[in-house]
């Protein structure tokens, strides 16, 4: 192979950056221009085994990970999700994206199932390469379709181009109200999944009823009370925990709005590593995801320490 050759100078830059050779007065967002990687990540949370996702230079969760980026990728969250996956039977993702949430519940329990679901086809595809390289086809069904209300067809609206993967498109003309391209994309509710299911098998990957789900991850855009209204029976059956991500304080009283009276919620600020319930902070902090837990199925002290996070109970609660 000639020295000139391009599969050698990538495999030198790539190596620049594994080797954290970098500015690190640099941003995130200059690190991606001036040190592009392209490859494969290794993506280590507390309470899990490593795993890969890859990076075409375009995965900005893995490129966290990659670049050490500080305080890093829904830190807290993804914590507290390992803690919680390590005792779930059933897990949904629900908004994949490339599948960490996905990733990270496998990775933590070996004796998992879940069920991720990630409409847009382009994002889709690279979630099903990081399912295959760790080995975790046989625990995760990655399905190309969208939770909702009901069953429906509707639109992906994509708010940048072909070569960016989908963060941030939405199925709500009020999130993405210009959209680059548009992708049709289907819809079902979750409380008719093991029906579909028992219908077309192979669709479903995985050889296993969608029976005992516990843990639950949501970030769709805006379209979470759809979601949580097409998951009455579910909830009402395992009373799942559920890490939601609410994008407004409005979007958050919404979805505190439909799910059921015993159950309990907490923001979560990813960067102070802490749950606490005080909804001025949370309306002003910009962190997004908010913990719900039925408190007679989680020892949440014990979950909390078990993931490294603080409970505070200071503030005006929520």
């Amino acid at each position: 192979m000639r020295p000139d050759s391009a599969l050698l100078r990538l495999d030198a830059a790539n190596q620049r950056v594994l080797a954290g050779d970098l500015e690190r007065s640099l941003t995130l967002t200059q690190k991606i221009a001036q040190y592009p990687y392209y490859g494969f990540v290794e993506i280590r949370i507390p309470g899990a085994l490593p795993f890969l996702m890859f990076s075409n230079n375009d995965d900005i969760v893995a490129q966290h990970f990659l670049y050490d980026e500080r305080p890093g990728f829904e830190t807290a969250s993804l914590r507290l999700w390992v803690a919680l996956a390590r005792r779930a039977h059933g897990v949904f993702d629900v908004g994949a994206f490339t599948g960490i949430y996905a990733l990270a519940a496998c990775s933590a329990n070996p004796h998992v199932s879940v069920w991720a679901f990630e409409p847009s086809g382009n994002t889709y595809n690279r979630f099903v390469t990081n399912i295959w390289v760790n080995q975790y086809d046989r625990s995760v069904a990655p399905l190309q379709l969208a939770l909702g209300d009901r069953a429906m067809k509707t639109t992906i609206r994509h708010p940048f181009g072909i070569y960016v993967l989908g963060s941030g498109e939405s199925l709500m003309a009020s999130v993405v109200m210009n959209p680059w391209y548009e992708e049709e994309a289907e819809v079902l509710a979750a409380d008719a999944l093991e029906a579909e299911r028992q219908k077309a098998p192979r669709r479903f990957i995985i050889d296993r009823p969608i029976a005992e789900v516990n843990l639950v991850k949501l970030d769709v855009e805006g379209f979470e009370p759809n979601v949580l209204d097409g998951m009455r029976a579910l909830r009402a059956a395992h009373s799942p925990s559920m890490i939601i991500e609410c994008l407004t304080l409005n979007a958050f009283e919404q979805v505190r709005s439909r799910v059921e009276a015993d159950y309990q919620h907490w923001f979560i600020d990813d960067d102070a590593l802490e749950l606490h319930r005080d909804v001025e902070r949370f309306a002003r902090s910009g962190h997004r995801n908010v913990l719900f837990v039925h408190p007679s199925r989680v020892d949440l002290k014990a979950v909390c320490e078990a993931a490294g996070l603080f409970v505070s109970r200071a503030g005006r609660p929520g």
